[in-house]
């Protein structure tokens, strides 16, 4: 399988990886960077909403580097079910996850068609 069949699926990894440490470092500095009380119980507020949205996109990473390494069009399924759902619960940061999940299916979709031309060419092949 060759470099341009994995392509979508590495840009998309990078792009993950990046919102990841991006929205940790973020929220991470509302949190602890606070200089009063006030601005430390609201930015735990704030990320208190927008935990289950990084948990959510930090999986959807992980998947999707996993399905680079093993070049697996399931990981790279999942991980762009995860992506969508991490838009899904928090929408307002949506729009940066929107790259990630096109190129994780269209990652997806050129995987299940560069295996299915590799499983027709090894059943053409004489026994």
């Amino acid at each position: 399988m060759n470099r341009k069949v994995l392509m979508p699926l590495m840009i998309s990894a990078a792009l993950g990886i990046a919102y990841c440490i991006l929205i940790l470092l973020f929220y991470g500095n509302a949190i602890f960077g606070a200089s009063s009380l006030l601005s430390f119980v609201l930015g735990a507020l704030a990320a208190a909403f927008v935990i289950p949205h990084i948990v959510v996109v930090i999986i959807a990473a992980v998947f999707n580097v996993v399905a680079v390494i093993a070049r697996s069009k399931t990981f790279a399924l999942l991980s762009g079910i995860f992506y969508s759902l991490g838009a899904v619960l928090f929408v307002f940061f949506s729009v940066f996850l929107v790259p990630s999940i096109i190129l994780c299916f269209i990652g997806y979709s050129k995987l299940k068609d560069a295996q299915t031309e590799l499983n027709e060419s090894n059943d053409n092949e004489p026994k």
